[in-house]
């Protein structure tokens, strides 16, 4: 609760304090007032960040502070935090902003691994009610509900191609089952095996 409290004081007050000024002499408290209420004015908030030049008169000089030891480890801490939140739900980091050390390669594994492992089952479980919900004995042979996860693997979608491809020249599997796998309904007359005509046997 203590970490709690300070992270909240932390972000309000703007994350911490970036700057300081060191005058040449002591100013009294009213002239420290109008210096910060002064520099509030010309660069508080995010729409006037980076706008303006400081302009420092009477010999002030300006330090610009660094994060102490806390402060940093607070801000790397909400980093863990939002890459377990992704954990909890099996979902990648990349996908929720969580670091920044990823390469092409590995997010297009990690979009793989959260398709088949962490939504995959509870589409199929989405499609079976819709399924079961919406058409009638009659109907199902004909319609059906599926959603297309297809986008979610365009990085795989050319070797799922050419396996589908495969088994269909090899004569593994029909036209149909072909078509059902690609989520399309199937057609009169696709239900048989194609097979080569260099691999057919002796008898034929």
């Amino acid at each position: 609760m203590a970490n709690d409290a300070y992270s909240a004081s932390f972000y309000a007050s703007g994350g911490h304090i970036q700057y300081a000024l060191e005058a040449p002499q002591e100013f009294s408290p009213k002239a420290k007032a109008a210096w910060r209420k002064e520099w509030r004015r010309l660069f508080s908030g995010i729409k006037k960040a980076f706008k303006d030049i400081p302009i420092i008169d009477r010999g002030a000089k300006l330090h610009q502070l660094k994060l102490n030891a806390r402060d940093a480890a607070l801000v790397e801490g909400k980093k863990a935090f939002v890459q377990d939140a992704g954990r909890m739900f099996d979902v990648p980091g990349h996908m929720i902003g969580a670091g920044d050390n990823y390469t092409f390669a590995s997010v297009e594994v990690m979009v793989t691994d959260f398709v088949m492992y962490s939504i995959r089952n509870t589409v199929k479980q989405i499609e079976a009610e819709l399924n079961r919900k919406l058409f009638s004995e009659e109907e199902r042979g004909r319609y059906f509900v599926k959603f297309n996860i297809d986008s979610l693997l365009r990085g795989d979608t050319e070797t799922r191609t050419k396996k589908i491809e495969t088994e269909l020249k090899w004569g593994i599997i029909t036209r149909n089952e072909a078509r059902q796998l690609s989520g399309y309904n199937k057609i009169d007359g696709l239900d048989e095996f194609l097979v080569p005509l260099n691999m057919q046997t002796n008898e034929i």
